[in-house]
């Protein structure tokens, strides 16, 4: 009788040594209880593009950056280029910019061009990247008088409807071109971005 409980005695502290390594392995890896994996991340300081025109298939998020929703316009030849700059600082700059063309004609009446500059804070987590509600904005608005008549285009006006370049400082509407905002990469660039906040952004559509 003795020897059987000295036996069991043993076998238990074998037990519990296992377990006690087996969660000892599960804290090194960043896991709990439930098997939770640390989070790893993909995306990391530098810069990120996103490319859309007339051949792109995915659709266009949203919001675009600007005063107005751009998205109809973009089928229809106006191409929208983004380069998301992460710095090593934990700060971003973010550019976005709108055009039908490269090198208009100064009487073009096509002719249209809107971009929007931001900078702010940032984080990153697995394979996006989360930018905060920027510090200073600025938007600027071009146009021929084909696409001034268009309501979509006169949206990024903040001006009512008339060209011009204005800033957050000025107009404190402007800073609502870009709300927080997580953007999803994959292979290094830009695929698709959602509201992080309660803001949605296109303050003018």
């Amino acid at each position: 009788m003795k020897n059987y409980k000295r036996i069991m005695a043993v076998a238990m502290v074998v037990c519990l040594a296992f377990a006690f390594t087996a969660c000892g392995d599960k804290k090194e890896k960043g896991g709990d209880a439930a098997g939770t994996e640390e989070t790893i991340v993909d995306v990391e300081p530098g810069m990120y593009l996103a490319h859309f025109d007339s051949s792109t298939t995915n659709p266009v998020p949203a919001y675009q950056f600007v005063g107005g929703d751009m998205s109809e316009n973009i089928p229809a030849g106006t191409q929208m280029d983004l380069t998301l700059t992460l710095k090593e600082d934990g700060t971003y700059m973010l550019y976005v910019s709108f055009t039908n063309e490269n090198n208009p004609d100064s009487d073009d009446e096509f002719y249209v061009n809107v971009y929007t500059t931001a900078n702010g804070k940032y984080s990153l987590s697995g394979n996006t990247a989360t930018i905060e509600t920027p510090e200073m904005v600025s938007t600027g608005f071009a146009a021929g008088s084909d696409a001034l008549s268009k309501d979509s285009y006169k949206a990024c006006s903040f001006d009512n409807g008339k060209t011009g370049d204005w800033t957050s400082t000025d107009n404190a509407s402007v800073l609502a071109c870009v709300p927080a905002t997580t953007f999803t990469v994959e292979n290094g660039a830009i695929v698709t971005w959602e509201p992080a906040g309660s803001e949605t952004g296109n303050p003018n559509n």
